[in-house]
């Protein structure tokens, strides 16, 4: 086992030798990567139909950007090209859907591949009309539930280990819960319950919503709220990054970054009390600087609690 290890190891080391000797001999990228291209192992478009209606959709893909687009279909439709190590799964068990995307690869911890996107993308057509719980997951790959106008859903989970999210037009019945370990969450004319974001590296963006609870986690990455209304809580909690909420109406504001500033643009001013503290930083309060804590008692007037933490950064309210 270790003789095989080493092995391995001697293969990995060549082939970065082989890369930077042809860069050395006059190779460019583009050759390169023509080299390492596995588009010829991908088939032509294919379909599946599924024969019978549905109210939850499940998929689990290891390489795929999902898209979903409401269709004249009278059942749900995927097309997707297979890869000839893929192993797909179509099922459906009562009212859920399940599909399923398997590559069979042991060595894809020296895998260089540099397949064009559109070979890795999966199309899922819905019936107009149709409402679905969704519970999405791909490993490697984008999700996109992008519409022109407001469509309604169940529920909406989504998961992408190394790609972004985009949502805009929807309204989901109960809650959104949507996690990335390393890619952007970009919403847009969301609405719903709860809205749950968990990010370890990226940027969210969640623009003109409505929702009673709104919580955004993320380790390193920007977050931006602007343009909605939480109306019991907002809650958003970074690492390193910085916060920005912009006309955000709600009843109670939990924000912190360890590292990066807050900015709070708000419409509420007279109904606000304060909970503001900052390590290293300033705070300053409609144009007043505050230092580094600024503490107020709420009133008949004041109901609202704006509190903010920062280690590293500066706190900064200002009135729209």
């Amino acid at each position: 086992m270790k003789a095989f290890k080493w092995f391995i190891m001697v293969c990995f080391i060549l082939g970065i030798g082989f890369v930077v000797a042809s860069f050395a001999y006059g190779a460019n990228f583009n050759e390169l990567r023509d080299l390492f291209d596995d588009s010829d192992q991908y088939s032509e478009i294919k379909s599946y139909n599924f024969s019978e209606s549905a109210t939850k959709i499940m998929i689990d893909v290891e390489e795929r950007h999902i898209e979903f687009v409401y269709s004249d279909v009278s059942y749900v439709t995927v097309d997707y090209r297979e890869h000839e190590n893929d192993t797909w799964t179509f099922d459906l068990e009562g009212d859920t859907i399940e599909i399923t995307q398997k590559k069979a690869n042991r060595w894809r911890f020296i895998n260089f591949g540099f397949t064009p996107k559109v070979y890795k993308e999966m199309t899922i057509f819905l019936p107009i009309g149709t409402e679905y719980a969704f519970d999405v997951s791909t490993h490697v790959g984008a999700f996109t539930f992008d519409f022109d106008q407001t469509e309604s859903v169940i529920e909406l989970i989504a998961n992408s280990d190394t790609g972004s999210i985009k949502i805009n037009n929807v309204n989901v019945q109960g809650d959104f819960d949507l996690s990335s370990d390393t890619g952007s969450i970009l919403l847009n004319d969301i609405t719903g319950n709860k809205l749950s974001v968990d990010l370890s590296t990226g940027s969210c963006e969640v623009k003109n919503f409505m929702f009673n609870h709104v919580e955004v986690y993320t380790s390193t990455g920007d977050v931006l709220l602007e343009n909605g209304e939480a109306s019991l809580t907002v809650n958003a909690h970074v690492s390193t990054g910085s916060i920005e909420v912009n006309k955000v109406a709600s009843n109670a504001f939990d924000l912190s970054s360890s590292t990066g500033d807050v900015l709070i643009i708000t419409e509420q001013a007279d109904s606000l009390y304060f909970d503001l503290k900052v390590s290293t930083g300033r705070i300053r309060v409609y144009g007043q600087n505050q230092g580094t804590t600024h503490v107020t008692q709420s009133s008949t007037t004041q109901t609202i609690l704006l509190k903010v933490r920062t280690s590293t950064g500066n706190i900064t309210i200002n009135q729209a």
